[in-house]
């Protein structure tokens, strides 16, 4: 099943989340507390953030296409 819609990551020094949105709707939402001594680089916790989202929105039907990706590039 292939459905349309939008996984939301983000990352943080304390979480990482992830939204997943089919037609404009939020369906799931999680968030994750990163270890106290977790001492990754943000840019290795946005990775991570952007797995889950990725395994998140699989369990809705959704499929990846990476040139949809935008980010810490623009920022």
């Amino acid at each position: 099943m292939t459905t349309n819609g939008v996984i939301w990551v983000d990352a943080s020094d304390l979480a990482l989340g992830v939204q997943v949105e089919i037609d404009g709707v939020p369906v799931e939402d999680a968030a994750w507390l990163r270890k106290r001594d977790d001492c990754s680089q943000i840019n290795v916790a946005e990775l991570e953030a952007a797995l889950k989202g990725i395994n998140l929105g699989a369990k809705w039907g959704l499929l990846v296409d990476q040139d949809n990706s935008v980010g810490g590039e623009n920022s």
